[in-house]
């Protein structure tokens, strides 16, 4: 990945619990992936195959990133918690129209 965010793929895999692994950006740290719950790897195809090995063969790693990645997720962008932001922002705004 070259963004510099989280992209919509990689939210729905963590709001599911899914173990993540994603390359590092090339150029700067992305702000919103630093932590022990997703997967960081350099962007190699060895760094990815063996990112991938190791969640195949390591089953209580693969559980406990997946269920890292769920707990972050679900504290920064539940889906309850982002459609109530949106409809307080929406509602702000038909307040100053109306």
């Amino acid at each position: 990945s070259d963004y510099l965010e989280i992209g919509k793929s990689v939210l729905e895999a963590l709001l599911t619990g899914l173990p993540v692994v994603i390359n590092q950006h090339p150029r700067k740290p992305v702000a919103e992936l630093q932590g022990d719950w997703v997967k960081l790897i350099d962007n190699t195809v060895e760094s990815y195959e063996q990112a991938l090995r190791d969640l195949l063969t390591n089953h209580a790693e693969r559980e406990a990133l997946g269920r890292r990645a769920y707990a972050h997720a679900q504290a920064h962008w539940s889906p309850e918690s982002t459609e109530r932001q949106f409809v307080d922002i929406y509602r702000s705004l038909l307040d100053k129209h109306l």
